[in-house]
């Protein structure tokens, strides 16, 4: 959407979301994916080297914990619409944004369970990052009246 301005000022508004936010959120995906075939490694180590792959104590590890259900949520929301070769719009990933963010919060979860003063300092981190973010896109998402090459600069990683 666009409205007519004045001058050098430009106002324009963008329906995406936050990109830090996304990234995020699909490297902690990542993440929990590596996790669980380290687990899945781990399973058919001897016990000595279990330890150094985040492995769980016993030698048969559950397989329908909850990082295996969000992966398969994160599938199974994501992939019908992966397949669609028309224009897909921003509310067909939503779900599959959310449950990626859940499982960002698991892989954090798994990567801090025995330091909860990291945990703290990375989460108060993830979340100072986010809402810094937010504020420098926000005349983007709201279409602010802004200079048009500040607005070109704000948008080189979203179009």
């Amino acid at each position: 959407w666009q409205w007519k301005t004045v001058g050098d000022v430009c106002s324009k508004m963008y329906m995406v979301g936050n990109p830090l936010v996304w990234r995020i959120a699909l490297c902690g995906l990542a993440v929990l994916l590596v996790l669980r075939l380290l687990r899945l490694l781990g399973a058919c180590l001897p016990l000595p080297c279990r330890r150094w792959l985040l492995a769980p104590a016993s030698s048969t590890p559950r397989l329908w914990d909850s990082n295996v259900l969000v992966l398969f949520a994160y599938a199974a929301s994501w992939l019908p619409f992966a397949l669609v070769s028309r224009v897909a719009f921003l509310y067909h990933y939503i779900p599959s944004l959310l449950i990626s963010m859940l499982g960002t919060g698991l892989a954090l979860d798994a990567l801090t369970a025995h330091r909860p003063r990291l945990r703290v300092v990375l989460a108060t981190a993830l979340f100072a990052m986010c809402s810094m973010s937010a504020l420098y896109f926000a005349p983007i998402f709201y279409g602010w009246p802004m200079n048009c090459d500040v607005q070109a600069a704000r948008l080189w990683h979203i179009l």
